[in-house]
């Protein structure tokens, strides 16, 4: 197979329209030999060693490597190429520094704003079920006096992730690591548990105790980022900002957040009264929930949430100098 061949069958099985910028990425990721034996997963070892001509225990040898490199998956049946562009991009850019370097970032940052960033704004809202939903800062909800611990769902507190994980690690967020939108940490916040993070550890991914899981929760609570994790799994924490996200970055664009994520039971609440009209809440809401208002009290306009526009994140509770933000569970149709 010749090896401009060999790109465009990578890029089919990554179901992905037509795209010169995706090509170039994979010249740069992977070698046209390499495209040879990823374009044929998967396979059983034995077959694939036979039909490329090569010996098991170079295969093998090459597949770990291609697997730390986050160009193939594990999955119970071996090894495969990513399905989506979306998962090469999270497999490939959250691994060690050393696969990584300011070319192949700047060409992902290229695809995205390019075109990735449409065609997932529209992705999203065509697959007709949320794949990911929001889980309400724990911090948020502490300081909220209208919510009680026994209103807390342990599916729906992050602490209760983390301490419920046998195996903890952190890897770097491959969405903040190539679009450099903002100024959130890249390294630090994106937590995986048990199988999911020892496949990450497989890969050179830092292993965390339960108590620098927790400071890992607090730290992206600081940071103004709102944990996601997957509607059908509880074996990741995604951090996610509004600027970088490959999820709420072309959702908010497209208005289709409703599409991509599922809110949290809770809504944030302002105290008209208590607000200072200072404005911090509304660059703090990554999702476009809190405006600022002319109030009959105030000669001065007022934050005010949006109900039907907040997910419940709680992350402007926690910068609110005045103590005006709460929240509270929500009434949701």
């Amino acid at each position: 197979m010749e090896a401009d061949d060999v790109y465009l069958k990578l890029a089919e099985k990554l179901k992905y329209p037509p795209s010169e910028r995706l090509l170039r990425i994979l010249r740069k990721t992977i070698t046209a030999e390499e495209g040879q034996l990823l374009v044929e997963l998967p396979k059983p070892v034995d077959e694939l060693a036979a039909k490329l001509g090569c010996s098991q225990e170079y295969l093998n040898n090459k597949l770990e490597e291609l697997f730390k490199r986050g160009l193939v998956v594990v999955a119970k049946k071996g090894y495969y190429f990513p399905r989506s562009v979306v998962q090469l991009h999270d497999s490939s850019l959250s691994v060690s520094e050393e696969f990584i370097d300011t070319e192949l970032l700047d060409l992902w940052k290229e695809l995205y704003q390019a075109e990735l960033r449409d065609v997932l704004g529209k992705q999203w809202a065509s697959i007709g079920q949320p794949l990911m939903k929001v889980l309400p800062a724990h911090k948020a909800l502490e300081q909220s006096p209208g919510v009680s611990r026994d209103d807390i769902l342990a599916e729906e507190d992050a602490t209760s992730m983390v301490k419920g994980a046998e195996s903890i690690a952190v890897v770097p967020c491959p969405c903040r690591r190539a679009m450099r939108q903002c100024d959130a940490p890249v390294d630090g916040v994106c937590l995986q548990f048990d199988r999911a993070a020892e496949t990450a550890l497989r890969k050179g991914a830092k292993r965390l105790s339960v108590q620098e899981a927790l400071a890992a929760v607090d730290l992206a609570e600081d940071k103004g980022l709102i944990h996601v994790v997957p509607v059908r799994s509880s074996l990741i924490m995604c951090n996610c900002c509004g600027d970088c996200c490959l999820l709420i970055n072309p959702c908010r664009e497209h208005g289709t957040l409703d599409k991509g994520l599922i809110k949290s039971r809770y809504v944030a609440n302002i105290d008209g009264e208590a607000c200072t009209g200072c404005e911090v809440c509304i660059d703090r809401c990554q999702l476009g929930a809190i405006q600022m208002r002319e109030s009959p009290s105030s000669k001065e306009p007022k934050a005010v949430v949006m109900p039907e526009q907040c997910f419940g994140c709680g992350v402007c509770v926690l910068d609110c100098a005045a103590g005006a933000i709460a929240m509270r569970l929500a009434v949701r149709s």
